[in-house]
């Protein structure tokens, strides 16, 4: 029997998605609009620097930056961060605001449309005390305008940053973890909970079917649960009235062997004013451990 999240991955529509889940939910499970990081191509970053000095569009984890970066980033101490993600924003919008995730209703694409979003972290600081904003642990920053040809190989002392994999955004979505659904303590919740279990399980074996190794997104929720994340948030980033977190990025670090352990995640979070006016300069990421 064919599963069915098989053909969502493929025309992942509010309609057909929201179908799908309220047969296992009853109408009480929910899935949010993301764009999923099909993992490729895995090198010393030849693979990406050929394409990049092509003009081609590319996305990869690892390895080297792109210009103009006046200096690598690096931490307060003068530890140099690795550089987790290069995302190509038109790209990302060009999914994010058409087809088949223009059907979900409410949902827009918060980013800016043209440029490049890049991630450096340390890989070591939790981001779960607000003390760790002054340690310079990470940097996300915006490139609206990059400059072709060369990309910029990591300093020397970063013995770690050989790697480097390529992936290719695509349209999809995410479903809540178990843990979300316990939270709600209402008399149901353990009878959801096997529900959003099978949900999760049909979609991550649909997307191992698409050679994908890993499960990194933009938007959605957040693999370990938004009940553990959404309160680490507030307490590090606060947010006055009216105004709230969005979750930009949920990134699988298992897609650079050898440099973070399996089940390691960054989620990168900003309050929504921050966004609207591209203060990625404010971002604050989580590194979260699966137990």
């Amino acid at each position: 029997m064919r599963n069915p999240a098989v053909g969502l991955l493929e025309s992942p529509t509010y309609s057909a998605v929201r179908a799908w889940v309220d047969r296992t939910g009853r109408g009480e499970l929910s899935a949010s609009p993301a764009v999923l990081f099909r993992e490729e191509h895995l090198d010393n970053g030849d693979d990406v620097r050929f394409r990049w000095s092509m003009g081609r569009t590319v996305n990869w984890f690892g390895c080297c930056a792109v210009a103009p970066l006046q200096e690598w980033p690096r931490r307060a101490d003068g530890v140099a961060l690795h550089h987790v993600l290069a995302l190509d924003l038109r790209l990302l919008a060009g999914l994010a605001c058409g087809g088949a995730m223009a059907t979900w209703p409410g949902f827009s694409d918060p980013l800016p449309q043209t440029g490049m979003l890049e991630v450096f972290h340390d890989l070591i600081t939790p981001g779960t005390s607000p003390a760790d904003a002054h340690r310079g642990a990470w940097r996300v920053r915006w490139v609206p305008q990059v400059e072709t040809g060369a990309l910029i190989p990591p300093p020397g002392d970063l013995t770690t940053a050989a790697l480097c994999r390529r992936f290719v955004p695509q349209a999809g979505f995410t479903t809540p973890p178990e843990a979300d659904v316990r939270a709600r303590r209402v008399p149901s919740a353990r009878r959801l909970s096997r529900g959003a279990r099978r949900l999760r399980d049909s979609l991550r074996s649909a997307w191992q079917g698409k050679k994908a190794s890993g499960f990194s997104h933009a938007f959605g929720y957040p693999e370990m649960g938004e009940t553990t994340s959404r309160p680490l948030v507030r307490d590090v980033l606060p947010v006055s009235a009216g105004d709230d977190h969005t979750l930009l990025l949920d990134l699988d670090l298992g897609a650079l062997p050898g440099v973070c352990p399996r089940g390691t995640r960054l989620e990168v979070w900003m309050r929504d004013t921050d966004l609207a006016t591209a203060r990625f300069e404010r971002a604050w990421c989580l590194l979260r451990h699966d137990t």
